[in-house]
This record gives structure tokens, sequence and C-alpha cells, in this order.
């Protein structure tokens, strides 16, 4: 199955958008018309082509969203963090979902109906403006990325993930990356063959830069694994 990803590459926290003090008053109005719905490991919020009842912010958990071409392959657009919005690309741009969410393990969701949350913006300037900076920077992410899988290796790309996924995600009790990524999801962020990432990560492995106990990896030379990015790039 082909894989590729607009993950962007910086480790960034995202921006909590609904957490905006200068935006409070329209925040509150928000919260006050949403509701809250949990979903189970593996349970799709939404589908790709179904019509956008409304935006879920992510109160804790990890949703997946993804986009499936008509060949059966898979591209992973983003992993959404808490504090950040679900949906509300299609309920902005009056279209289907334009990909699937579903969530990598249990999620807590507050849902705000489509009314509601254009009626609020419309009446919110500054919530409106920083959803625009967040899609914006959406935008940028995804241009990196297209930058990263046109210029780098696969082995820059999966440090560049790993160490992004750490800096996001955090470390378990364990010292590994929190958010442990099936080998099919991790090549869907470096933009490789499922193969083809699990060779590059053995080949970490061999020169002692991370290690690995099933789906769980721990980064052991942070150092040398950001040196890689640096490094030359493939022709």
């Amino acid at each position: 199955m082909r894989t590729s990803s607009s993950l962007s590459t910086n480790g960034t926290p995202p921006t909590r958008l609904l957490d905006a003090e200068d935006a409070g008053e329209a925040v509150q109005r928000l919260r006050q018309r949403s509701s809250a719905v949990d979903f189970g490991q593996g349970d799709f919020i939404f589908h790709q082509g179904q019509g956008a009842a409304g935006v879920y912010e992510l109160c804790s958990g990890t949703v997946k969203v993804f986009k499936t071409t008509d060949e059966g392959g898979v591209h992973i657009v983003r992993l959404v963090q808490p504090g950040q919005l679900l949906g509300h690309h299609a309920v902005l741009g009056r279209a289907p979902h334009g990909a699937t969410a579903e969530a990598l393990a249990h999620v807590r969701t507050r849902f705000i109906p489509r009314d509601d949350f254009v009626a609020v913006l419309r009446q919110a300037p500054n919530l409106s403006l920083r959803l625009l900076r967040a899609l914006s920077s959406q935008v940028r992410g995804h241009e990196h990325q297209l930058l990263s899988l046109s210029q780098h290796t696969v082995a820059q790309r999966v440090a560049d993930t790993l160490l992004t996924l750490e800096a996001r995600h955090g470390r378990d009790a364990d010292g590994a990356v929190a958010l442990s990524l099936s080998r099919q999801d991790l090549a869907s962020h470096v933009g490789a063959a499922t193969e083809t990432t699990v060779r590059t990560l053995t080949d970490l492995k061999t020169r002692n830069l991370i290690r690995t106990s099933g789906r769980r990896i721990w980064l052991r030379d942070r150092k040398r694994l950001r040196r890689m990015l640096s490094g030359p790039a493939r022709a």
C-alpha cells in the first residue's frame, strides 16, 4: 500500500484554539452549545465524503486524519492533539469531509453544531483571526513536508518524524515516545513504503540511535538524530 504524509515536522506544540483569552466570551458561547462525545480506539469520528454536521474540539487523546485514494493508498494528513479542532475545514468550506478521522486511543471530544460554530465566528473577529492563523500554520506545515519529501532521504525523514513526535507528545513513564504508532502509520508520516521504513528503523537501532520494543520507540541519541537533518540531502 502506498503511503504519504503532510505532517508538519517542527516540534512546536499546536495552539489550543479554544483557549484564546482574547476570545473568551466567544469560546464560552461555543462550549455552551457543544456536547461531550467519546470515541473508542479505532472508532471513526467522520468519514471522507461524509457531510459535515459540525466541528469537534479534541479534549483528550490523539486522532489520525487521513485520505484514501482510489488506488487504495493512505495519506495521513495530520495527527490532531488536544485543543485542536476536527471538521472545521469542511464546515468553513461548505463541503463534505475531505478526509477520515480515526481515534488512535480512547478520545473525548466536544461537538459543536455547524450553524452554531459559524454564527459565533461571525460575531467574534478575534476567534476568527486565530482560526485563520491556525489554518495558515497547517498550510505551511504541508509545504514544509512536500519540500522534505522531494529533498530528504528516508532516513532523514524518519529521524525528523521521531524527533517531532517526541517533541509534540512527550515521553511515557519508561522514556519511550508517548505516541506509539504502527509501522504502517509511521511509514505514512515518512512518505515511504512500510518495508523501507522498517529497514531504516533497523539501521538506526544498529547505529544505537534508537531502541524499539514492539510499537514503542526510545530515542537514545537525539543529538546525532538532529545532526542527520543537516546532513547531505538526496540528489
